[in-house]
């Protein structure tokens, strides 16, 4: 009657030529306005964004799997990139010792969304009231077990509910990126 289904997409990592069918390249090299790139990069901000669009509709596919059930969806990516982005157009992503904010930003400020089905939200008002109040407070991905454990009301000799997000008790981490 319960259960934890854990996705993991392959997203738009690269090369983001490879993540996507032919069937969802709608994006082209001049779609791309970003007049200091090249044909090449804006090629690959085209691929990029193709495989941003089918990512969306993998994401999609999944949230209408659980559309009619008592579910609750949650989304984040890993980390993320760069591609050509302003001011520097720089490519890739840098986990090492980099101090440009904006290699920071691009890296580690990630998308994360919580989908909630209608009968979840009947169901579960309180926790989807701790969401709502919490939606636009920045987090750490480190506290998603934590969000876990809090949304499926499990607790054990380790647990330390400031962690959780949604828990009148959270605790925010130091934000070390703005």
């Amino acid at each position: 009657p319960k259960s934890l289904n854990i996705i993991h997409l392959k997203g738009q990592h690269f090369d983001a030529a490879l993540r996507y069918p032919k069937s969802f390249e709608k994006f082209k090299p001049d779609d791309i306005r970003q007049q200091a790139l090249d044909e090449e990069q804006k090629q690959q901000v085209a691929h990029y964004d193709n495989a941003t669009l089918y990512n969306d509709y993998v994401l999609k596919s999944i949230i209408d799997k659980f559309r009619d059930k008592n579910a609750i969806v949650i989304y984040l990516s890993d980390h993320g990139e760069q591609i050509y982005d302003e001011p520097s157009h720089l490519f890739g992503r840098g986990f090492d010792t980099t101090d440009k904010e904006e290699t920071i930003k691009a890296v580690y400020q990630i998308p994360f969304m919580i989908w909630c089905s209608n009968e979840y939200i009947n169901k579960s008002k309180e926790v989807v009231k701790a969401i709502r109040e919490v939606k636009d407070n920045e987090i750490c991905t480190a506290d998603i077990a934590y969000l876990l454990f809090d949304i499926a009301d499990i607790d054990f000799n380790y647990n330390i509910k400031s962690k959780s997000f949604i828990d009148n008790s959270f605790v925010p981490h130091k934000v070390i990126i703005n």
